[in-house]
């Protein structure tokens, strides 16, 4: 078909369409996107009309520019199609208002999430816009029109879903993804990282899909560096870790084929990390079948103290080694928290357990290495989860082999954690290395250790060597850390010291009386102190580069030396001095200054209950041990950020990465914070320097945090805003005081007040300041402005979110507290229509839960409870479902689409929580208002052992049989999938494979439509009628065809399906592959027998439809085996006299090829030639004259 017949064919769908909308607007239940689509008619007929007319005055088109635009016209059209198909059915099938969406939901199940209406309505305008800029046309007229297309389809894609993801069952295809209608696009996959890009292009235009949604979600899993972190660990030495090797514990946990858990405790300086990193490369790994994963916590690293961060990089080396585990499901789910992923615990955990169920799972095993050094609530949290997973009654490690081994310190917070470890069938291991057993096997390693040590010490003789190991092997307590000190204070003594036997008479008997000894050698104690007070309060370790940086910067310092080039020279300096400055106290790995081990802090800094008066901080004192006031280290620290945000000799080239100017805009509120004293008037005044947002330097640093730290671009903040954001009280009380500070108004991007900020971040004494308001005297307070008084409480943001729920949110007990106190409201919904109680759910906060539950009625109470139990359903939350069974809560509640929590937990796969249900009486037969019982949707989430729980439950004939809206049983799904070990499950229970759907189609239909051949042998097996007809006379044989399944076809024909069965249109099978062009599945139907002269109703034969379907493979495959080249339909036209008035070139060469009479005469009295003449085909008109016509 030429592209002006196309675009007049779209011009009437688009008009129909319209007349379709004004029928049915009537219905109060139509989604507002219909009503969006309908406004956009006008245009998009106006669109074509213009089009059309500048087609005209173009005149005949070359093949090349015919070509060009062909995807882009029969895209439209075949869209227009669909668009008018879906409007009609809602016409035709809804009743009252309350079904429109029912209908509207069903259609997009069998058709799929790009066929929603403003999807379809967008992507015709799209179409359209391509159509408008290409150089075929050209003009202000065009020019103008690509500008009102544009803006109409950026307003659609801001419209929110006509219908959920959520609603519609299961991931979509990529034959779905791709828009229907997009004949002439070529696809191409090419793989980026770990994800495919796709590209489909066709013309002059390409669409770039960009990375899949998985590969954007495994860049947000990966976030940090977690193998380097782990090598940062020394390597064992040999013949050692053999006593955890050989423990029975161990070898009965490595053995084990369930879910279970390993907890190994150690004192410090017994080698737990260097144990933990040989079992990740060298012991765990020996099981084919098993996949490993780790996570090293970090004291010095405030990245690596974080339970959802451990999760993430645990969840990113699984899915990368195993991405056959990373589902459709884990993705959708994980997909909505891809920005915070490192802060969303409950969503990377479930995601952790439902991949650790997948059927290709086999065993998971993660490591977590000194989980002493997490940070206490990310440590409480993710220990309540472990706790949780391996009770003995949890549902959710069925299914699952997901192994957890924990090193840590053997603290009492810890154990506590894990209690009690009696419980009868729990699933959790104590590996003490601390008892005396234990111990004493350690320090037989600890012994090789030393040989293989001394052994290399080549400065000493062999009777040197002799004596020094005996020595180090006489000292009580040893430990790997005391061991690996010694040594070197050993290596630096001897190049003063030729007397082995003085070296070890001197010998240091402690790890403290080590580090005592390392530091006591330090070339300037008062600059050693400073360093370490650096590396002891900074978020993270600095660079050589920033840590020289920071020595040079104060009152007695030259700043110009931080602005030299960083060389090799000034590298090299850098690093000797820090050596001669802390020895061994400090390693420098990969250019950053660390620590040399936890102890080494806890060494320094002075514990909350220490004596005050122990240890001195003067440059010549001789203990080190507790000197370490953790306040003056972040005042030191707090300083270095000052003098470096405020030195403008070097503002110009600052805040590269690298830069200590870069840590300074990152973290000086952090310091300032921790360093807080309320007598330091300068530095509070410093602090509010640094907040003034009318200063040049404040965009600087406040640009390069936000980029750093946060999601989106950054706000415009005032003043207020800022202190509030960073939690700095002292500064918000200095400019509260002024008297005429605004605390309500908004920032610039997500309409946020000061109290949202300071709510998210934790910060309650800024909530309460705010919510005070300016500080005014008496007179002015009388008379003082709305404007100037405290923040609102419920002020909403541009997502409708108060600043409760972002405390809520966040789990800051305080400040919720604080704010329900004064007003806030618990049930305000934002624009997901989630309140501060679901986001306090989401969190797992029972707390602050219980504390915006206070207050209410008996009866609004219940309501309360009820509405937290269907959230935490939907959310997994086992624990918080089995608190609120405790209170009476009504298990049969539903939500507003009549899902009860059963129904919403299956629907949402939380299918541990619907075993849960199940288990206190939830009722399956419950039905929603798609009229779908927990077994309907069991089926969707392919869960054969839930199917099985819910037959057991009530396994009548009646609940197997239930239909939902569209007539469709569980089976009938279970068939559109294949799922056929839950179908033989079904038929053993009684269930009937000749039920029918509300258009007539049985489950073997389905099952022919999507071509799983094992499900139909599976079917015709147990009785399945192989010629069963729906409301349109279509066979299963037909549904094979529009599935293009051949294979499927053949097995159909072989049950005895009738191959000439014709439709109520008196279409054959054959007639709907010519169609479609499926040209293997035509030839299995002629190869049994296939009438290619049947004729439908108004008498058209298989050519025709070929023909006039464009089918050019088709028509040579119907001519070669027999079809009549001229018949006639009711009209007494030819398949060529249909054809010229179209005016496709090639079939009508095809056809006159095969003999087609040029001369033949319809029912009219008209020829091909006359009906070419009254289209103006002027190409057609040339093809005859060659002819001879």
């Amino acid at each position: 078909m030429d592209p002006l017949s196309i675009i007049a064919s779209t011009i009437a769908v688009v008009q129909a369409t319209a007349a379709t909308y004004k029928a049915i607007q009537k219905f109060k239940g139509l989604p507002k996107e219909f009503v969006e689509v309908s406004l956009r008619f006008p245009l998009a007929e106006d669109s074509l009309r213009l089009l059309q007319n500048q087609l005209n005055n173009t005149g005949n088109l070359d093949d090349a520019s015919k070509r060009a635009l062909e995807p882009c016209i029969n895209g439209c059209y075949a869209k227009a199609q669909k668009l008018r198909d879906i409007f009609k059915s809602v016409e035709q099938g809804a009743t009252n208002d309350g079904s429109v969406l029912d209908i509207y939901r069903a259609a997009l199940m069998r058709l799929g999430k790009v066929h929603r209406v403003e999807r379809l309505m967008n992507s015709i305008l799209a179409d359209l816009n391509a159509l408008a800029t290409n150089r075929i046309f050209q003009g202000d007229d065009t020019s103008h029109l690509a500008a009102q297309l544009k803006e109409s389809i950026d307003q659609l894609s801001d419209l929110a879903s006509s219908v959920p993801d959520a609603e519609l069952e299961g991931p979509q295809s990529l034959n779905q993804l791709i828009e229907p209608g997009g004949t002439g696009y070529q696809a191409q996959y090419n793989n980026y990282g770990s994800g495919p890009n796709y590209n489909i292009s066709g013309g002059s235009h390409t669409m770039n899909f960009g990375p899949s949604r998985k590969s954007r979600i495994l860049e947000a899993l990966n976030t940090l560096p977690y193998r380097a972190r782990m090598n940062r660990n020394p390597d064992r030495t040999p013949r050692t870790c053999e006593w955890f090797e050989d423990h029975p514990e161990f070898k009965q946990w490595d053995a084990c084929q369930s879910s279970s858990m390993l907890w190994i405790s150690a004192n410090p300086g017994c080698g737990k990390s260097v144990l933990a990193k040989y079992l990740v490369q060298s012991v765990l790994p020996k099981h084919k079948s098993r996949t490993v994963c780790y996570f090293f916590f970090k004291d010095d690293f405030l990245d690596q103290r974080g339970a959802a961060g451990a999760i993430c990089c645990i969840l990113h080396k699984l899915f990368t080694d195993r991405p056959k585990l990373f589902s459709e499901d884990i993705a959708y789910r994980l997909d909505a928290h891809r920005a915070h992923l490192a802060n969303s615990f409950n969503e990377v955990w479930d995601a952790l357990v439902a991949a650790s169920k997948h059927e290709n799972a086999h065993e998971i095993v993660c490591v977590l290495d000194a989980f002493d050094e997490c940070a206490d609530d990310e440590r409480h949290m993710l220990s309540r989860a472990l706790r949780s997973f391996y009770d003995p009654e949890s549902e959710a490690k069925r299914g699952s082999t997901l192994k957890f081994l924990i090193t840590s310190r053997p603290y009492d917070k810890i154990r506590r954690g894990f209690l009690p470890f009696d419980t009868p069938g729990l699933s959790v291991v104590h590996l003490r290395g601390e008892s005396d057993e234990e111990v004493a096997k350690i320090a037989r390693e600890i012994n090789i250790y030393i040989k293989s040590k001394v052994s290399e010490m080549d400065d000493f003789l062999p009777e040197e060597r002799q004596l020094l190991l005996q020595r180090l092997q006489e000292i009580p307590n040893r430990t790997y850390l005391w061991v690996y000190l010694a040594i070197e204070w050993i290596r630096d003594v001897k190049i003063h010291s030729a007397d082995a036997l003085d070296i070890t008479s001197a010998l240091p008997t402690t790890v403290d009386q080590a580090y005592e000894k390392i530091l006591a050698k330090s070339i300037d104690q008062k600059e050693a102190r400073k360093l370490l007070h650096i590396v002891v309060a900074t978020t993270r370790p600095l660079t050589m580069f920033e840590m020289d940086s920071a020595l040079h910067i104060g009152p007695e310092k030259s700043p110009i030396i931080i602005h030299r080039p960083w060389d090799r020279s000034r590298r090299d300096r850098c690093e000797k001095y820090i050596r001669n400055l802390c020895g061994l106290f400090v390693n420098i790995v990969d250019s950053k200054v660390y620590l040399l081990h936890q102890t080494a802090k806890e060494f320094l800094v002075t514990k909350a209950d220490a004596d005050s008066n122990k240890g001195s901080h003067g440059p010549s004192a001789l203990t080190w041990k507790s000197s370490f006031d953790p306040q003056e280290s972040q005042s030191i620290v707090y300083n270095i950020c000052l003098w470096r945000l405020f030195d403008e000799g070097g503002a110009s080239n600052s805040g590269k990465k690298g830069d200590l100017f870069e840590y300074c805009a990152i973290n000086w509120a952090i310091h300032f914070r921790n360093a807080y004293n309320k007598h330091n008037t300068s530095a509070i005044e410093s602090a509010r320097q640094l907040c003034i947002t009318s200063q040049p330097l404040f965009d600087h640093w406040f640009g390069i945090y936000w980029k750093a730290t946060q999601v989106g671009n950054a706000p415009k903040f005032n003043d207020i805003m800022v202190a509030s954001f960073f939690g700095l009280e002292q500064v918000l009380k200095l400019q509260l005081s002024s008297g005429n500070a605004d605390v309500n108004v908004k920032d610039s991007i997500y309409g946020r007040s000061s109290l949202s900020w300071a709510a998210e971040n934790g910060f309650d004494n800024v909530a309460k300041l705010l919510l005070k308001g300016p500080k005014l005297e008496f007179r002015r307070a009388i008379t003082k402005p709305l404007t100037l008084r405290g923040a609102k409480v419920n002020t909403r943001d541009v997502n409708n979110r108060t600043p409760l729920s972002y405390a809520a949110w966040n789990g800051h007990l305080s400040v919720v507290r604080r704010l329900v106190q004064e007003g806030a409201d618990v049930n305000t919904e934002d624009d997901i229509n989630a309140s501060p109680l679901y986001y306090a759910l989401c969190t797992g906060r029972m707390d602050v839960v219980n504390e915006m539950s206070m207050g209410y009625s008996m009866s609004e109470a219940q309501a309360v409870r009820n509405n937290l139990l269907l959230s935490a359903a939907e959310t997994g939350q086992e624990r918080v479902i089995k608190m609120l069974l405790e209170t009476g809560v009504d298990l049969e509640t539903t939500n507003s689409r009549h899902q009860t929590p059963l129904l919403v937990a299956i629907h949402e796969r939380r299918l541990g929580v619907a075993r849960l249900l199940l288990d206190k009486g939830a009722n399956v037969k419950a039905k929603d208002n798609m009229g779908r019982l927990p077994l309907h949707w069991a089926v969707v989430c392919r869960d054969q052992s839930l199917v099985e729980v819910l037959l057991k439950r009530r396994a009548d004939t009646e609940t197997i049989n239930s239909k939902d809206n569209s007539g469709r049983t569980a089976l009938s799904f279970a068939a559109e999938r294949g799922f056929n070990d839950i179908i033989e499950t079904f038929i053993r229970y009684g269930a009937n494979v000749e039920a029918l759907e509300a258009d007539g189609c049985t489950a073997l239909f389905e099952a022919a439509r999507h071509g799983h051949n094992i499900t139909i042998h599976l079917l015709v097996n147990h009785g399945a009628n192989v010629d069963s007809r729906d409301t349109n006379g279509h066979t299963p044989l037909l549904g094979s065809i529009w599935g293009r399944h051949a294979s499927t076809a053949r097995i159909l024909i072989g049950y005895g399906a009738t191959v000439n069965s014709r439709d109520k249109s008196e279409r054959t099978a054959l007639s709907w592959a010519a169609e479609n062009g499926f040209d293997d599945v035509m030839e299995t139907l002629i190869k049994h027998g296939a009438d290619v002269e049947a004729r439908e109703t108004n008498g058209r034969t298989a050519l025709f439809t070929a023909a006039l379907h464009a089918q050019l493979t088709s028509i040579h495959l119907l001519l070669s085996h027999g079809a009549n080249i001229d018949p006639r339909d009711d009209t007494g036209r030819t398949p060529l006299s249909w054809v010229v008035e179209r005016g496709d070139i090639d079939i009508i060469r095809i056809l006159i090829g095969y003999g087609a009479a040029l001369d033949s005469r319809d029912n009219s009295g008209q020829t091909p030639l006359a009906w070419a003449k009254a289209y103006k085909q002027q190409g057609v008109l040339q093809e005859f004259l060659k002819q001879g016509a």
